[in-house]
């Protein structure tokens, strides 16, 4: 009589029972709250969050109703319309006079919406995405007038961007970073 090989492929090999699984540990992952209390700080705000959320559905409601290519007149117009339409103060092309640290008058600010009397909004008709020069100009538009927040839309693309901008903690020398955003009539001397 033979005994059966014990090769693993050979078809009179015993077949082996299932094992059970082993079973590894799975590495500690603290939880959310245990994240939050090692951050040693509490977690952020956004000022005006309820309000901002509303602007940023009614700029998606205006890039879905719009075309694209038109210029941006045209979309700060629609938001503007759009803003109004839900209730909100909208004040298209908003002047804010600037003045350096000697009172001495540097020029205008047209904000393209000031909403509420506290949100700064800026409009781009780019096809490109919003970059670092965009992102400067509403730093600058919030630190000149104070405002805790600032929005930033991109209508020129298939999908609305936008950015929703909380002002620096410090701010310095903005005055002089301002400056190609002004509008200073020519004057005669």
């Amino acid at each position: 009589m033979s005994t059966p090989i014990d090769h693993p492929f050979h078809p009179s090999s015993p077949i082996p029972s299932p094992s059970p699984p082993t079973r590894h540990p799975l590495p500690h992952f603290p939880s959310l709250g245990t994240l939050t209390q090692n951050l040693d700080r509490t977690p952020m705000t956004i000022p005006h969050q309820d309000l901002t959320y509303q602007i940023i559905g009614a700029a998606m409601r205006v890039h879905r109703k719009t075309p694209r290519g038109l210029r941006e007149k045209h979309y700060q117009r629609a938001l503007t319309h759009e803003l109004q339409r839900i209730g909100l103060t909208a004040i298209e092309e908003y002047s804010v006079q600037v003045h350096d640290t000697e009172n001495q008058w540097l020029g205008n600010l047209y904000l393209d919406h000031w909403v509420n009397d506290c949100i700064v909004i800026e409009d781009k008709a780019f096809t490109r995405n919003l970059g670092n020069k965009e992102l400067a100009q509403i730093i600058a538009y919030l630190a000149a007038t104070q405002a805790p927040v600032g929005l930033l839309f991109n209508f020129g693309r298939s999908r609305l961007e936008y950015k929703r901008i909380l002002p620096p903690k410090t701010v310095t020398d903005w005055q002089s970073k301002i400056v190609p955003y002004l509008s200073k009539p020519n004057t005669i001397e």
